[in-house]
């Protein structure tokens, strides 16, 4: 982390200062109030009655910025315009030091396992109504995932814990599983057994 202090910066120079390490990435939501996507402003202004800022009452808990996407951004860059007397403090932890810390027993039980990060801003995959229940079937859940465009979908209880998440590679791997003379191709030599089900 890289504090600057005693800075004076407009939208445009904070821009052309963050491009100096990379190309921006943009948000995906309606709160910025310049010109340039690639900032976000967080606060509680109100413009004609209603909040233009995101989070406005402070409630964004622990994350890690982009984590959802493929290759998640290297770095945020901060930038206060308001600063209250006291409160409204930004905390950071090091993700490395807190894995350094764990039991050699929990780091053996998520060796060599993968995460999958959801998050769709402005509402979609995981707004409740989009989600499926454990006990949904499996075209309910496809039909969700092809009205909604999602190719991935959370499936959580009544509570609303998550269980998992369905993708729709492995919706399509099921089907296959139950019909593979329908999907999969006959190879060529009709002797010679096909070694995968790619092209299906």
């Amino acid at each position: 982390m890289i504090v600057l202090r005693g800075q004076t910066l407009d939208e445009d120079a904070q821009v052309r200062f963050a491009e100096r390490f990379g190309q921006l990435s943009p948000i995906h939501t309606s709160h910025h109030l310049g010109g340039n996507r690639a900032v976000m402003y967080i606060g509680n202004l109100k413009r004609d009655g209603k909040m233009v800022g995101a989070l406005p009452l402070g409630e964004m808990h622990f994350h890690s910025d982009q984590c959802y996407q493929e290759r998640p951004a290297l770095g945020t860059m901060l930038y206060s315009i308001e600063v209250p007397s006291a409160g409204g403090n930004t905390l950071f932890a090091n993700g490395y030091k807190a894995y350094d810390a764990l039991p050699a027993e929990v780091k053996e039980s998520v060796r060599g396992l993968k995460a999958l990060n959801v998050y769709d801003y402005d509402g979609g995959v995981v707004e409740r109504k989009n989600m499926v229940a454990p006990e949904d079937g499996i075209a309910f859940a496809l039909n969700r995932m092809i009205i909604g465009g999602f190719r991935h979908i959370p499936i959580v209880d009544d509570a609303g814990a998550p269980h998992a998440v369905l993708s729709l590679r492995e919706v399509v791997a099921f089907i296959v599983s139950l019909l593979p003379h329908r999907f999969l191709n006959l190879p060529p030599e009709p002797m010679h057994e096909a070694r995968s089900t790619d092209g299906g």
